[in-house]
């Protein structure tokens, strides 16, 4: 069974999930992508904060992505979350 992988990208105006699988010819094909719109920079740029509100949406969101893995695709391996500051 190929192996399923995760990243997720916390970016400033959106939080992203990409997963797929190494094949066995090593190649990784992606099977989903999730896009939520939580704005985490938007009062960060302005007030050097993360608002309780926007803070909820991020949460919201992870909790989203955490019910993606239906099982179909087999338990879920290695997740790796990325950001860039």
């Amino acid at each position: 069974m190929p192996t399923t992988l995760a990243a997720i990208d916390i970016g400033s105006n959106a939080i992203r999930l990409s997963i797929g699988r190494i094949e066995s010819d090593r190649k990784i094909t992606v099977t989903d992508n999730f896009r939520e719109a939580v704005r985490l920079g938007r009062d960060v740029f302005t007030k050097r904060i993360i608002s309780e509100e926007t803070m909820d949406a991020a949460t919201e969101a992870f909790r989203r992505f955490g019910k993606t893995n239906d099982g179909t695709a087999g338990p879920l391996q290695t997740v790796v979350a990325t950001t860039r500051g």
